[in-house]
């Protein structure tokens, strides 16, 4: 009878607070839809999908600042060129202040290195579509005739 007064006791405290933890941040929000408790600084524990949005579960929740970094060769050149917006979810759009020079061709690796997709720009503002891609790092590269003017990391979302 002790034994059994001690195992309840002592370990199923142990499986009650599994879920419990120490967090940067969070807090609650109710409203008469529902109630969302919510915390931030640690890993996810779930994740549901829906057509009009997803929600990850759990006591941890994901938050990441990423900054990434522009090569842009272009400059010397006078030739100022932009992505928007990273990350990118559908279109990412590259923008040109000035006519893009002849022969000019943007490039799209994943961050493996493997070729995704090449296409040529004769335009100011180009859309190129992201929606097909998985979500990860790609790598974008512009050249006009052979010389690199920009490179921009992109994160795909």
């Amino acid at each position: 009878m002790k034994s059994l007064l001690f195992g309840i006791l002592f370990i199923s405290p142990l499986y009650l607070f599994s879920q419990r933890g120490t967090t940067a941040a969070g807090g609650e929000i109710k409203s008469s839809a529902g109630e969302i408790s919510y915390s931030i600084g640690q890993l996810q524990n779930g994740t549901l999908n829906t057509a009009s949005g997803s929600i990850y579960e759990g006591l941890q929740q994901p938050y990441e600042i990423v900054v990434t970094q522009t090569t842009n060769w272009g400059d010397r050149l006078g030739i100022q060129i932009t992505a928007y917006p990273n990350p990118v979810s559908d279109q990412l759009h590259l923008t040109f202040d000035q006519d893009p020079p002849d022969n000019c061709l943007v490039r799209c690796t994943n961050a493996f290195g493997v070729h995704v997709f090449s296409r040529e720009i004769n335009q100011l503002q180009t859309a190129l579509r992201m929606h097909e891609l998985t979500p990860g790092y790609y790598f974008l590269t512009v050249f006009a005739s052979g010389t690199l003017l920009s490179s921009f990391t992109i994160i795909k979302q």
